[in-house]
C-alpha cells in the first residue's frame, strides 16, 4: 500500500515515487520529463501500447490505478472526460467513496473550471458522459465558491473532499 505524502515533505529525485494515471499525449510527455529529471515513475494506461515509450525511458507500468497508488508517494492523473473517467473512477464517484486507501483523494491541485467541461469532442462517448462524475465535480466547485475559496483554491477542494469522506462533519 502506498504511503500518503506528508504536507511539507520535500519531493526528492530518486526518493519520491511518482505515479501517473493517463499517459496519452500530454500525460506521457509530462511523465517522460519526470523520468528524465531522475524521478521513479509508475504509470497506468488503458491502452497498453501507450506505455511503450515510457517503459523504454525507464518507467514501470501498473495494471490498475489502484496499483499505481500503492506504488507511489504522489499520483498525477491526466485524462479527458467521457468513458475514461467512469472506467477509472466511476464506482467511487457514484458512491462518493473517498475513504482512505489506495487511490483515495487526499490532495488535489486542479483548475476545476476545466474539469467541469465534459468531453473534448474527440470520442463518441464524450457526448454520453455519465452524469454522476460531472455532478460530483459541480458539487465540489459550488462548495468551494460558497466557502469563499474561489475558483482555484486548493484548500476549498480539500475541505469538500474531507467532508464527503467523513473526515470533517
Amino acid at each position: 500500500m502506498g504511503m500518503v505524502m506528508e504536507v511539507g515533505k520535500k519531493v526528492r529525485r530518486g526518493r519520491t515515487r511518482v505515479g501517473w494515471i493517463g499517459i496519452g499525449v500530454m500525460g506521457g510527455a509530462m511523465a517522460t520529463r519526470l523520468l528524465a529529471a531522475g524521478f521513479t515513475v509508475t504509470a497506468y494506461a488503458r491502452t497498453s501500447v501507450k506505455a511503450d515509450a515510457l517503459v523504454a525511458a525507464g518507467a514501470s507500468v501498473a495494471d490498475s490505478p489502484a496499483s499505481v497508488a500503492a506504488a507511489s508517494d504522489v499520483v498525477f492523473t491526466m485524462g479527458a472526460a467521457g468513458s475514461r473517467f467512469m472506467d477509472i473512477f466511476g464506482t467511487r464517484a457514484v458512491s462518493r467513496d473517498f475513504a482512505s486507501g489506495p487511490g483515495s483523494a487526499r490532495y488535489i491541485i486542479k483548475d476545476l473550471g476545466m474539469a467541469l467541461e465534459i468531453g473534448d469532442g474527440q470520442e463518441e462517448e464524450d457526448e454520453a458522459t455519465a452524469l454522476p462524475g460531472a455532478a460530483l465535480f459541480r458539487q465540489m466547485f459550488s462548495a468551494m465558491v460558497a466557502n469563499g475559496d474561489g475558483d482555484l483554491c486548493v484548500r476549498g477542494l480539500i475541505t469538500v473532499i474531507e467532508r464527503l469522506s467523513g473526515v470533517h462533519k
